[in-house]
């Protein structure tokens, strides 16, 4: 399948200030508009979230930013290993990074896939795994990003995705996130969980620079392989198949939309439910 480089999406230039009990302007039509559900966060908490120092708001656009186009980039484990590598290199972050003053060097990173397509922050990407686990985070003070308020409809679903299926070693994985901004109500986490077969996540990349990965006997919170997510999440579809190496994240006739799966008077074929 033949896919083109796309120009990485660039958020509005606006003033960073904190912007708690504004309404939240995405700034684009959503790319799950038809089955967005407003909710009354959406009314309270606008796109830089809340907090008074300039490198987290900006962040905090960066992490709402539901405007990236084009054809999606595939990545893999490997990808985000290879990401993280190239942002702790002296002449970008370095390895004791902290939230920058401008993202810049995330943008334009200079990591190329094998299939020769480019990366960096702000880029649309697709990837397969399975869910490891998922479960609505920060519901107890909240976070900047969603102007520190609790509960788990105000806040994001934290998805962590493994390359095998009943993974437990959560430092191997790779982490999606879910805005709580429009979401849909079967995006929550007893839902996530229930799936039991291969993802498909389409969304933005990102860079946490709040969090660094576990390395050697470190094994920080959140723990994963890396601090390149997919964040916001844009789309979730669900495997035909059952194993990974059936479900080429390139090949889209073996994905479904989550909607669809979960539907309960949908009929699975019988040659969906074996390999071969």
């Amino acid at each position: 399948m033949k896919r083109l480089v796309f120009v990485i999406a660039t958020l509005t230039v606006m003033p960073l200030f904190a912007q708690q009990g504004q309404e939240f302007a995405p700034g684009c039509e959503l790319p799950f508009d038809q089955i967005a559900v407003h909710q009354d966060f959406d009314d309270v908490c606008g796109i830089a979230g809340a907090g008074t120092q300039a490198p987290l708001l900006l962040q905090n656009r960066v992490k709402n930013n539901f405007c990236a186009t084009g054809d999606p980039v595939l990545l893999t484990f490997t990808s985000f290993k290879k990401l993280q590598t190239l942002v702790e290199k002296p002449e970008n972050l370095g390895p004791k990074y902290r939230e920058p003053d401008t993202r810049d060097k995330l943008q334009n990173i200079n990591y190329t896939t094998t299939e020769g397509e480019t990366a960096g922050e702000g880029t649309l990407v697709t990837f397969a795994a399975f869910i490891e686990e998922a479960h609505f985070a920060d519901t107890d003070k909240g976070e900047g990003v969603n102007c520190k308020m609790g509960g788990a409809e105000n806040n994001d679903v934290h998805i962590a995705l493994a390359s095998r299926a009943n993974e437990t070693d959560e430092c191997k994985s790779v982490t999606a996130e879910m805005s709580p901004h429009f979401r849909p109500p079967l995006w929550a986490e007893r839902p996530l969980n229930s799936i039991g077969r291969p993802v498909r996540i389409t969304g933005q990349l990102f860079f946490d620079a709040s969090h660094h990965p576990c390395s050697g006997n470190k094994r920080p919170n959140p723990k994963r392989v890396s601090s390149w997510e997919i964040h916001p999440v844009y789309n979730i579809e669900v495997c035909k198949k059952t194993t990974l190496a059936s479900c080429k994240a390139d090949d889209d006739g073996v994905w479904e939309s989550f909607d669809e799966f979960m539907n309960p008077a949908k009929t699975i074929r019988k040659e969906d439910e074996t390999e071969g």
